[in-house]
């Protein structure tokens, strides 16, 4: 049953002849609930002692010295939320109060059958009320153990993020005769790119830059399996002499088709290899981009054929090679840049459309002068300006080698950015 505090001056029994028996006569609401009444003194401690039993407040007064006993019973009121109706002989006064905020003041003048409308109304109001801070209460306890959740899932890929650049090279390594600058920059915490650039005891240097399709975590875990067949694949050739870029592929796509994904997992990769004295290049692709040769008279594509790793295991993959002149640049990079430099239009989603305008900036932020490691540092930049560092659509990777036979030590410049 429902009970109503009635509290007010010393004259009780005015109190109820005058409103609260009217106010039980017209109750239409079902049950009248049981008003029990108090002076506002004994309300103010029965509501602090337990708020929660009550249905809700009926207040009379009629005595300035009840204000300072008023102002903590509605305290009380708007702290749990109650239906109130103060009855006052000066209500303007009264509704003026920041106190009585979204409590309901009447006049003395009032009537029992006036106050029984309002009262049962506020009370169906009040049941509403219950039921939507319940479900506020239980979306806060969802939201705070969702900001858990994802608090655990940022850490944890703080750590997945921390694990792959550990796989990475730190700092490129010197060569004589090669001047060489990384950009690496992943579009979120972790990355779908990989690279490695190694001098290998005959004097030659490695290079790879590949690619895992698809974004995130997934895409992520696929470039650690890439770094590990990879390291196995030219090892192997290393031992046995025979150290080429298309059976390095070889080995690798073997090694991914074999292992059982749950869903279709793919990369593209560029493996070569450049002998600094000669400036010989030889190198395969799979599925990746073409690299690209940059001197002061324009560049070309190095084009290779060889499908995605990961799919045939029978694939083969052909060499190219050619020799890499004095001053000239081989740059090799993710497809992420297809998407760095914005064409006029975007996709309905906004994502900035695939382009080949980035192949224009390559050609002139390397063909301008200075060393590489500035140079990587002018496309970063020139990126930054297009859409700004907030908007990466992809994972962007580049690595250049310039080969300079007047460099006694190469210099190795290294941007990599985290997310």
């Amino acid at each position: 049953m429902s009970r109503i505090i009635v509290a007010g001056g010393s004259d009780v029994g005015e109190i109820a002849y005058r409103w609260i028996d009217p106010i039980r006569a017209s109750w239409r609401a079902g049950r009248a609930p049981e008003f029990c009444l108090m002076s506002m003194r004994d309300a103010l401690r029965r509501l602090i002692e337990g708020g929660q039993a009550w249905s809700g407040v009926l207040l009379f007064v009629d005595d300035p010295m009840q204000a300072t006993m008023l102002e903590g019973v509605l305290d009380q009121v708007v702290r749990h939320a109650m239906p109130a109706i103060v009855v006052a002989r000066n209500p303007a006064e009264l509704a003026s109060d920041p106190e009585s905020v979204g409590v309901l003041v009447e006049d003395f003048s009032c009537d029992g059958l006036v106050l029984s409308a309002e009262l049962s109304a506020l009370m169906r109001r009040q049941r509403a009320m219950v039921e939507l801070t319940q479900e506020v209460r239980l979306a806060t306890a969802s939201a705070h153990g969702l900001a858990e959740e994802l608090r655990h899932v940022h850490e944890e890929l703080e750590i997945a993020a921390s694990v792959q650049r550990d796989i990475l090279p730190k700092r490129l390594p010197s060569v004589d005769g090669l001047e060489t600058g990384l950009l690496f920059r992943p579009a979120g915490q972790v990355s779908g790119d990989i690279y490695d650039l190694c001098e290998l005891d005959d004097g030659r240097v490695a290079f790879f830059v590949g690619d895992a399709v698809g974004h995130g975590v997934p895409a992520a875990l696929l470039t650690m399996l890439v770094a590990h067949h990879l390291g196995r694949a030219q090892a192997r050739g290393i031992a046995s002499g025979d150290l080429r870029p298309a059976r390095v592929l070889h080995e690798l796509n073997q090694a991914m088709c074999e292992r059982q994904f749950s869903t279709p997992r793919f990369a593209t990769a560029v493996y070569g290899l450049i002998e600094p004295e000669s400036g010989r290049v030889t190198l395969a692709g799979a599925g990746h981009p073409a690299p690209m040769v940059v001197d002061g008279g324009g560049s070309r594509m190095i084009e290779t054929s060889g499908p995605l790793l990961g799919i045939f295991e029978e694939a083969s993959f052909d060499e190219a090679c050619f020799v890499l002149e004095d001053g000239q640049t081989l740059l090799l990079f993710s497809d992420g840049f297809e998407s760095a430099f914005p064409n006029d239009e975007d996709a309905d989603d906004g994502r900035p459309l695939p382009g080949r305008d980035y192949l224009h900036e390559f050609e002139r932020v390397l063909g301008e002068g200075g060393a590489v490691e500035a140079q990587m540092e002018r496309l970063a930049r020139r990126i930054d300006t297009q859409r700004g560092s907030l908007h990466q659509a992809d994972d962007l990777t580049a690595i250049a080698i310039r080969r300079s036979v007047r460099t006694t030590a190469g210099r190795i410049g290294t941007l990599r950015e985290a997310a």
